[in-house]
């Protein structure tokens, strides 16, 4: 089996903003309304590892 190279396993990106962050570095906003316990986190964790994630989660520091 063929082991992908870096530029196949990296995105384009196609927007003004250009860099890539690792999740594990973010922080959420205090004021942001959004919030999901943790059975739906597992949950919405386990639908993305079934089915993939097929769109760029975007962030904006002006948000």
């Amino acid at each position: 089996m063929n082991m992908p190279t870096d530029t196949e396993t990296t995105p384009e990106i196609r927007c003004s903003h250009r860099e890539l962050r690792d999740p594990a570095t973010l922080v959420a906003h205090p004021r942001n309304p959004n919030r999901h316990g943790l059975p739906q986190v597992d949950m919405l964790a386990r639908i993305i590892g079934h089915q993939g994630w097929r769109n760029p989660i975007v962030l904006s520091a002006r948000s």
